[in-house]
């Protein structure tokens, strides 16, 4: 026979009303939660989104990148004193290789100025003689 592990302690639902519980006190509570949100984000309660690409949000990364870039672009237009060739180099395509070589070329510098930063630190320090 197995034995019987007690059960915990009943402690009632603080929350709970009873008989006085609305019906769709949680349809209530989420729509509640929702009120002050964005315009793309309230949907009808309970239905499923439709499939495919969701609409993107005004706090989405892309959309501010996407101001961003055309706020920049904006801006290099009402400059006609830069030099041709600089408003040609900004606007023309990248190579991804090309900027991922410079993106991990700059992140070793980096980290071999923290290491020389580090070694010249226990070098002067008595951290060195205990290594």
């Amino acid at each position: 026979m197995a034995a019987a592990t007690p059960s915990p302690p009943y402690e009632p639902d603080p929350f709970d009303l009873g008989i006085y519980t609305p019906k769709n006190l949680a349809r209530g509570a989420r729509a509640a939660l929702l009120r002050d949100s964005s315009p793309v984000e309230i949907t009808d309660i309970g239905a499923s989104p439709a499939r495919g690409r969701t609409d993107q949000t005004p706090s989405s990364p892309l959309t501010r990148m996407c101001n961003a870039a055309i706020a920049e672009g904006q801006q290099l237009d009402e400059f006609t004193a830069l030099p041709t060739t600089v408003t040609h180099e900004q606007r023309s395509p990248i190579d991804i290789t090309d900027a991922a070589n410079q993106l991990v070329d700059e992140q070793i510098a980096a980290y071999n100025a923290k290491l020389r930063v580090f070694r010249t630190f226990l070098a002067s320090s008595n951290f060195g003689n205990k290594l």
